[in-house]
């Protein structure tokens, strides 16, 4: 049979629309069903939101989320496994000054102004209190709260009085929370 040339992306790489070659066009099935016409039900499953408060990206997901009521199970990624190397974007000023200018382009239709942090923090540690808060049901207003503290107003969340002050907006023990950094 015939079939219509990929069509190219913006950036001149070519999409199939049609997907995959379907095995019924081998088998000599008769009308094949495209994966983009098939009808797909969907069942309510759980999305697993990987995430680490040390991302701007993490940031701004999480405001997309919580502005559309999407409902995740929220993962902290604390650490890579063993062997790999994490390519760290603040050790390299251009691809640092990209990221900024990235971020803040993003963050702009949603009202928020970026104010990256300058100081460095144990990730290990600031990570503690959302386990706290996940227990309590309030896992993802913990990562809201924090990552918009964190990327808008430069906080420190290995400060104890930073992590108070985000327990006590979100709703959990602020001396449990402080208590979880060490």
């Amino acid at each position: 049979s015939l079939r219509s040339p990929p069509k190219r992306s913006r950036h001149g790489a070519a999409q199939r629309l049609d997907g995959y070659k379907q095995k019924s066009e081998n088998c000599g099935a008769a009308d094949p069903v495209s994966p983009v016409r098939r009808k797909v039900t969907m069942t309510k499953q759980t999305i697993r939101y990987y995430f680490s408060l040390r991302s701007p990206y993490v940031w701004l997901a999480t405001e997309r989320l919580m502005r559309d009521g999407i409902e995740v199970d929220p993962i902290p990624v604390i650490a890579f496994p063993k062997g790999v190397e994490f390519n760290d974007p603040a050790a390299n000023p251009a691809r640092l000054t990209y990221l900024i200018e990235d971020v803040a382009r993003m963050a702009a239709p949603y009202g928020l102004t970026l104010a990256p942090p300058s100081e460095g923090v144990n990730w290990g540690q600031a990570h503690r209190p959302f386990e706290l808060a996940k227990r309590a049901g309030k896992g993802m207003a913990f990562i809201h709260t924090a990552a918009r503290a964190r990327w808008t107003r430069s906080a420190n969340l290995g400060n104890a009085g930073v992590i108070a002050e985000i327990a006590n907006e979100v709703g959990i023990n602020a001396a449990e929370a402080v208590a979880s950094l060490t």
